[in-house]
């Protein structure tokens, strides 16, 4: 935060963004989520669901009693118990026994409102006991517990209706140490599903365990195999055998489990979590012809003969082929109702053909109806639920799988086509399959393993944006096009984006975002589209009159500054303790951006071209640079092959991720006509520094921090040379006083700031802002008495900034102990007009401590801003939505100025988030990292310092 509103950082970095041409959505995978739909009560049939006792063939756990150690716990959730039995039978049983531990109120919703899934249409639910253990005492709450049954489907949205239903008991009375204890068995199997059993447990929770327990009963006839797997860095429950009757008994059973808190972008191989699988089939061929039985062939109906009879008239296999997938993806609507058999059984072709909507499952069997009857061989194929997980490590078993796409022989050539995407566009070879790169299971008589999908290789750039800048003259206005042009999936998506917003919509989307780059940009005529279905190729298309400042000119320096966006962002970083190899990418990628300046005719250079490159092992990034004439153009390819990190390669890929974070462009122009050709004349300045910097006019910017102290000094000496002269007016005077003021106290030399203040108020002394600042420099200085009197003063003569006044005086009374006021003065200046998102973060911190949290409202209103401009993110911290490594993580994807300047900010509210949860340790550590950015401009800086000195006071002898 600044510590005045004139202290803007907005002016030394002079970076310009890449605009977009269209909203953001229109180019990533994910959109904003739909809204769950709501629940409403249902009647399930009287036999779904009883109370009853729990079944002979239990296995009780050992007695858990959660006892103070529990309650010590910092974790605010905590199982003293998971027990997870399964009988194989004929209506195979599931019984789960938990004692789960809440240690404190965010936690307490978890206890009071239970929910279980079940399915009625198969499955019987049976609950055994619901207790509350308080105190050494078991209060039973099967009276007092009421029970729901909700059906609340959370695919319909997507055009899923599986008939899943909830059961939810409310139970009353719960409180922070409580622990419920709760018993029940779910009964039944899917009628799709042969006489096999499979299933799996998990091992591991992002919730503590004090034990774990999983169980298995199987008659001896059924032969269950079992598989553990999970990272080896964690060792193995190792399971007991043992006989009970003409059973087979397998036990596993661990203590104190520590939570687990998986990262993501494992190598498909690795499973970051320990699981136990059970299967009753022997071999992945019997999965198969498990579903080859759901696909079996019948004589077509006479609909779909027809249909394929229409599709003949293309010419050759290969267009009939792509004539029907195309047919089945724009003609059927996805929509999915799976209830008992239905879930996996499809329908026929013909009734899907007829109803014109079907799943995953109803398309494909269209879809291969429709290519058998052109005379092209086709099975359906099974895709794993978890497609970035290797089946090689898995036991076979059709639980594995959750869609279906097609597998077609085409001309010799083989094919694996999804009807359920949106229709496709471009040559059948060119047809991009997002299931790429993943094991899946072909349902045919031969199969004896699963198939590994080869990912194709990348020819052009799926997404590329290019920029060309025309500058007539100088004093004109400047033209600028862009051309943001996706191909292959990007092309499929575009596609679909394209029809969820009109022109218009894009058009003002457009401009406001290229707006923010340069201010006064005006759209010429609206966006273009072009659509080459068979490249499936789209380019968007638009064209912005900027004025002439969007060309910076500095000490008659003319430049253009900008950040190569479009290629950021694509590679996952490591966290700092990761202990396993890291999948950086599933498929091959590959991103372009372009920019090409036309500079006036006057000017005239002759550079050869350059080429440099960042990283090679994981990924490249290579930069072309070109100067010729009067144009300059800078191209940059990021190239991400699918790959894994190996642990211990993990570093080097860390380092070449901060080589790219620096990349930045420079465009240098003459100051007027004629001076191009010598040394002083235009150049395009390389990006790729030494040591990831740039240096001025060669490689590199500098230092913003060092940047700014170099422009204050310069600044101070015109203002202290004005001042020296004596020829300014008593108001002018004080103005000027007040100015080299704010820099005195921003370069740290606060005693310097007081004296000018002093004397401007002397000059003048109803200028609000001149006590304003004074408040400033003394809060900077510890004296914060005088500073709350000071920032007083400026709020009575009525200081155009009150927000930031009062949020600076709330500061003050905080550090003075004077928590009311404090919390008072913050909630006026995180609601007043400016909204401001430091006057929040303050409210935060200070609810958090002296008022035992924000009102539920302001919490909830934070939340909503957390994807906003910064610091709004840091809002997540108080309202327990983001920890430290989330907010060092978005540190860690600003750009290099901003990163130094937002980590002081950072650093500080983190040392307040730990400060607030009495973690001291951690608090010093981290207002010691905010001083150390040497960000003393910012109010953050010497807020740490005090700090500091109030933690040092607090813990002297």
């Amino acid at each position: 935060m600044h510590k005045s509103k004139r202290n803007g950082f907005s002016g030394i970095v002079l970076w310009m963004f890449v605009a977009v041409v269209m909203p953001a959505p229109i180019f990533g995978i994910a959109q904003e989520l739909p809204k769950a739909p709501p629940s409403h009560e249902i009647k399930i049939d009287e036999n779904a669901f009883r109370w009853e006792s729990r079944p002979a063939w239990v296995e009780p756990a050992p007695a858990v009693v959660p006892d103070a150690d529990l309650l010590k716990r910092a974790d605010p959730l905590y199982y003293a118990l998971r027990d997870t039995q399964f009988l194989v039978d004929a209506a195979p049983a599931l019984y789960v026994h938990q004692l789960l531990v809440a240690n404190e109120t965010s936690a307490l919703s978890q206890l009071g409102q239970f929910e279980i899934d079940l399915v009625p249409a198969w499955q019987q639910l049976r609950l055994h006991a619901i207790h509350i253990l308080r105190d050494g005492k078991s209060i039973d709450k099967q009276a007092s517990t009421q029970i729901r049954f909700l059906e609340r489907e959370l695919g319909l949205e997507h055009g899923m209706y599986t008939g899943q239903v909830t059961a939810s008991l409310l139970i009353d009375d719960v409180r922070v140490g409580d622990a419920l204890d709760i018993e029940f068995t779910k009964l039944g199997r899917n009628p799709v599903f042969p006489d096999r059993f499979a299933d799996a447990a998990s091992w591991d929770l992002p919730t503590p365990t004090r034990l774990r327990r999983v169980v298995l009963k199987s008659p001896q006839s059924h032969k269950i195999q079992m598989r553990l797997f999970g990272p080896e860095s964690l060792p193995e429950p190792k399971p007991q055998r043992r006989k009970d009757g003409s059973l087979d008994v397998l036990v596993f059973e661990g203590r104190d489990l520590v939570a687990a808190h998986p990262s993501g972008y494992y190598p498909a191989e690795y499973s970051p979590l320990r699981w136990i699988e059970f299967s009753e089939y022997r071999d992945w061929n019997e999965a198969a012809a498990w579903a080859a039985g759901l696909f079996k062939t019948t004589i077509p109906d006479a609909s779909v003969v027809e249909l394929a009879n229409t599709l003949k008239s293309q010419a050759g296999a290969e267009a009939r082929a792509l004539a029907a997938l195309q047919y089945v993806q724009r003609e059927i609507r996805y929509f999915s109702i799976s209830l008992g058999e239905s879930s996996h059984r499809p329908s026929a072709p013909a009734v899907t053909l007829q109803r014109r909507y079907g799943d995953c499952k109803d398309k494909a069997a269209l879809l291969i109806a429709l290519l058998k009857e052109l005379g092209i061989d086709a099975q359906p194929v099974l895709v794993p639920s978890q497609p970035g997980q290797s089946l090689g490590q898995k036991l076979p078993s059709p639980e594995h799988f959750d869609h279906v796409i097609v597998r077609a022989v085409v001309a010799g050539h083989e094919y694996f086509l999804d009807p359920t995407v949106p229709e496709q566009r471009g040559r059948l070879d060119a047809i991009y399959s997002w299931h790429e790169g993943v094991d899946v299971l072909i349902v045919a008589a031969d199969t004896r393993q699963p198939t590994h999908l080869p990912t194709r290789k990348v020819d052009a750039a799926q997404f590329e944006m290019v920029e060309k800048m025309n500058i007539a003259a100088f004093d004109q206005p400047i033209t600028l096009s862009i051309d943001a042009i996706a191909r292959g999936q990007f092309a499929d998506l575009v596609r679909q984006s394209l029809k969820q917003s009109t022109t218009e919509e894009r058009t003002r989307e457009s401009l406001a975002q290229i707006t923010k780059r340069y201010e006064g940009a005006v759209v010429v005529g609206s966006q273009n589209v072009q659509d080459d279905s068979e490249k499936n190729v789209i380019i968007v298309s638009a064209t912005y009159q900027l004025p002439a400042k969007a060309i910076s000119d500095k000490n008659g320096l003319r430049f253009v500054k900008f950040r190569p966006t479009p290629i950021f962002g694509h590679l996952p970083i490591p966290e700092a303790d990761r202990k396993v190899a890291m999948r950086i990418s599933s498929l091959p990628q590959h991103y372009r951006y372009e920019f090409q300046l036309t500079a006036p005719t006057s000017v005239a250079e002759a550079r050869d071209p350059q080429t440099k490159t960042i990283g090679k092992s994981y990924f490249t990034l290579q930069q072309q640079s070109r100067f010729r004439g009067n144009v300059a153009s800078e191209i940059f390819d990021m190239i991400i092959p699918d790959g894994i990190v190996a642990m211990k390669d993990l570093e080097d890929y860390s380092h070449e991720i901060k080589k790219t974070e620096e990349l930045r462009a420079v465009v240098f122009l003459p100051s007027g006509a004629g001076a191009g050709g010598k040394k002083s004349g235009g150049f395009m300045a390389n990006l790729l520094g030494k040591n990831g910097k740039e240096k001025q006019a060669d490689n590199a910017a500098p230092d913003p921090v060092a940047q700014r102290e170099t422009e204050q000094r310069e600044s101070l000496k015109h203002i202290s040379a004005s001042l020296d002269g004596n020829t300014l007016a008593d108001r002018d005077r004080a103005a000027a006083l007040i100015e080299r003021g704010i820099i005195y106290d921003d370069l740290g030399e606060s005693d310097k700031a007081l004296v000018d203040f002093d004397a401007a108020i002397k000059l003048a002394p109803k200028n609000a802002n001149a006590y304003y600042e004074r408040g400033n420099s003394l809060l900077t200085k510890g004296r914060f008495k005088e500073a709350i009197d000071s920032f007083s003063r400026a709020l009575a003569l009525g200081v155009e900034d009150s927000d930031g006044v009062q949020t600076h005086r709330g500061i003050a009374e905080y550090f003075s102990a004077d928590n009311t006021a404090a919390l008072d003065d913050f909630a006026h200046g995180a609601n007043g007009v400016s909204h401001s998102p430091y006057a929040m973060l303050w409210y935060l911190i200070a609810a958090e401590r002296f008022a035992g949290g924000a009102k539920p409202g302001i919490v909830e209103a934070s939340r909503r801003e957390l994807g906003g401009e910064w610091p709004r993110p840091l809002y997540g911290l108080f309202t327990g939505d983001r920890t430290e490594r989330d907010i060092e993580k978005l540190l860690a994807g600003a750009n290099p100025a901003e990163r130094k300047l937002n980590s002081c900010e950072a650093y500080f509210y983190i040392g307040e988030y730990f400060l607030s949860k009495h973690d001291v340790v951690n608090a010093r550590i981290y207002f010691s990292k905010a001083i150390d950015t040497g960000v003393r401009f910012y109010s953050e800086y010497f807020e740490a310092r005090h700090e500091l000195e109030r933690l040092d006071k607090a813990s002297a002898p």
